[in-house]
């Protein structure tokens, strides 16, 4: 007992000194940080700090899925890749060349797809699947191609699907005449050139991701290439060239099928998502719909670009070994190039109440998942501070009341929980569970959410809540000390929550979160009637499908985007 008493106050006396280490850290970042607006709109953050002659930069574009109309899901993280590509200065050698053969392919494409429009489904599907194997290069050649195109005239037949003569030999000349076209707009390409270049410079951490609410480039480099950093960012926010496109509809499938398509979680993800989210954007998934993938044209593409990809649609973060006043400089002055462009519309879909429990299974050859999601406020919502204590408490590591009750207990395998899938609208509050090979789904789930009842009639103790803070606040502390994750944290809530010092309010107001509070906000919101339960129900093994002819492994191309 006297041990565990003077474990007890060694851990408070070194959770109190840890304590006043973050604030310290936490008041100290603030001090430093100096933020300010281009004439363009365009914002700037800057926070000097470290001894090594590095800086990590960060651009931030306010555009995330939720931004894409009906048709146009995933645009945003298929611009997200092609921003790699290059400009008309970056990735070509001859870009005058190159632009005329881009815009036979465009041409080409759009008659494509003016003739597909009067084809069956699952036609529309098999010739836009060819298309994608044809921007590989894979039998594109003249016999091979008229072989397949008679092979896919048999199936449409067989469908009914009939061509007339005519109407089939336009199509083939013209599947012929684009695929020949992609080809020789690879000749122009020189690959990976932009990566090259940041390399060259010392680069490290080349970037990007696109998530439900923004779309972030990021890169570290030695301090005195702040420059060069500057010129290549303004470039492509200028100048972007979507070449390469057909191949990186490719790449773009691949991923979908390896994160979606064969993982039991992300099809199960997507199908709840689906179910929880009827009206609002957040119900549809980064990754976007397959057909939508494979209609996008550079056109599309393009237009997203010039609507979302604005000044005052952007914010640009220096972490690192900086002179403010000279960063300030350079960066006025390459950034101000952008023209001033209002920030796009943002969108006004709400999601309505739920009027009762929702339910949704997905069959597939794996073992079960049950999942849970409750609709909660957006994060700037004055309940956020406590849901995310309510979080941690949860599923917070292996003290968690989820771990102790579903695992140690060996009803699950796992119990987790987490706030998603967005941050800028309203979202949910998600619990997942995967039953133990001595339970069963409707046990693991009836466990779930019994525990989740608890929360809401039993208040954490003052162990438990010391314990959630301490570990939200060292997390955080860990994070703010690298360069790159605090720019990425900064970047976001600058751009999708009201601005930077948001991110040191909400850790200020997760600490003075109370018991009280946590038990309003889970019985507030974890009710039966705002929820939406999804199950994975496990078949017979079955091999995966291939996804719309796209092979097992993308195509080798030298992507340059890590």
């Amino acid at each position: 007992m006297r041990l565990t008493a003077c474990a007890c106050l060694c851990l408070l006396a070194t959770f109190g000194a840890r304590a006043a280490e973050g604030e310290a850290s936490f008041g100290e970042i603030q001090k430093k940080i100096v933020s300010f607006t281009l004439e363009n709109g365009l914002r700037v953050i800057l926070y000097p700090r470290g001894d090594a002659p590095v800086i990590s930069c960060v651009t931030c574009v306010k555009t995330g899925s939720v931004d894409e109309g009906a048709g146009s899901s995933g645009i945003a993280h298929q611009l997200e890749h092609l921003a790699f590509k290059g400009t008309p200065h970056i990735g070509t050698q001859d870009y005058a060349a190159e632009k005329k053969v881009l815009d036979e392919i465009d041409a080409l494409y759009d008659k494509i797809l003016l003739k597909q429009r009067s084809l069956l489904s699952t036609s529309k599907d098999a010739l836009l699947t060819l298309l994608a194997k044809l921007s590989t290069g894979a039998g594109a050649e003249p016999e091979k191609l008229k072989a397949t195109m008679a092979g896919l005239r048999a199936k449409w037949a067989k469908d009914g699907d009939v061509l007339a003569d005519a109407d089939f030999e336009e199509l083939q000349t013209l599947v012929g005449a684009w695929a020949a076209k992609v080809l020789e707009a690879e000749r122009f390409v020189v690959q990976n050139q932009y990566s090259n270049v940041i390399e060259r410079a010392g680069g490290t951490r080349l970037n990007a991701f696109t998530s439900n609410d923004c779309t972030a480039y990021l890169v570290s480099l030695p301090a005195n290439q702040l420059e060069t950093w500057a010129a290549l960012e303004t470039d492509r926010f200028l100048n972007l060239v979507p070449r390469q496109l057909e191949k990186e509809k490719q790449v773009v499938l691949e991923e979908r099928r390896m994160r979606t398509e064969s993982q039991p979680f992300g099809r199960l993800y997507e199908n709840f998502l689906t179910a929880a989210f009827r009206a609002h954007p957040y119900g549809v998934a980064v990754i976007g719909h397959r057909s939508d993938i494979l209609n996008y044209t550079r056109a599309n593409v393009l237009d997203f670009y010039r609507t979302h990809y604005t000044s005052r649609n952007t914010v640009v973060v220096i972490v690192g070994d900086l002179d403010v006043e000279k960063a300030r400089a350079v960066l006025t002055s390459y950034f101000s190039k952008i023209p001033d462009t209002a920030a796009p519309v943002e969108p006004h879909t709400a999601e309505p109440p739920q009027d009762g429990e929702r339910r949704v299974e997905v069959e597939y050859p794996a073992e079960p998942i049950v999942m849970a999601g409750y609709h909660i406020p957006e994060r700037g919502h004055p309940d956020t501070p406590a849901l995310k204590v309510l979080t941690e408490l949860a599923a917070g590591g292996r003290s968690s009341r989820f771990y102790t009750a579903l695992v140690k207990s060996k009803l699950a395998l796992s119990a987790g929980a987490w706030i998603g899938p967005g941050e800028r609208y309203p979202r949910l509050w998600i619990a997942t569970t995967e039953p133990s090979e001595d339970s069963t789904p409707e046990k693991a789930e009836a466990a779930l959410f019994e525990e989740i009842e608890r929360l809401k009639s039993v208040p954490p103790t003052r162990e438990e809540l010391d314990r959630v803070l301490a570990s939200y606040r060292m997390d955080v502390l860990r994070k703010l000390r690298k360069n790159l994750s605090l720019a990425i944290d900064l970047a976001e809530y600058e751009a999708i929550s009201g601005g930077w010092r948001e991110l040191f309010r909400e850790i200020d107001a997760v600490a003075k979160v109370t018991p009280e509070q946590v038990t309003q906000v889970a019985s507030k919101y974890l009710v039966r009637r705002n929820r939406t339960v999804a199950r994975l129900v496990s078949t017979e093994p079955a091999e995966t499908p291939e996804i719309l002819g796209v092979p097992a492994a993308p195509p080798a191309q030298g992507e340059a985007k890590p």
